[in-house]
């Protein structure tokens, strides 16, 4: 009889309940789905921007390098024309002609400078 009268008085009581946490107000439990995937978002932010320098610097190098080789290919032009210039001055009747032309004349000639001629 006492354990007829345990089983029914242990029946009746109701079960211990745990203790819980007061509930937030979405609903008491955290969204881990939610919560990764925005930390996953905000990772591949970061590696973006970490992507975006070097890209940046790669780019920008490049720029520069295709400015540097036009100055590269314009500075060979003209280095060609001034050893042409250089070899064509090393002729007497070029040097002559250049010297004349700045207004030199040989020793012991005789300079006469006309006026008033029609062009």
């Amino acid at each position: 009889m006492a354990a007829a009268r345990a089983r029914h008085s242990h029946a009746r009581r109701p079960a211990p309940r745990a203790r819980t946490k007061p509930r937030a107000i979405n609903g008491g439990r955290i969204r881990w789905d939610r919560i990764s995937r925005l930390a996953l978002l905000g990772v591949m932010v970061v590696l973006m921007g970490l992507f975006i320098g070097p890209a940046h610097s790669i780019y920008s190098t490049w720029q520069k390098s295709k400015h540097e080789k036009a100055v590269v290919a314009q500075l060979k032009r003209e280095n060609e024309h001034l050893r042409a210039r250089r070899a064509a001055l090393t002729h007497p009747a070029v040097l002559e002609r250049e010297a004349r032309g700045l207004g030199m004349t040989r020793p012991g000639e005789k300079v006469f400078v006309l006026r008033g001629l029609p062009k």
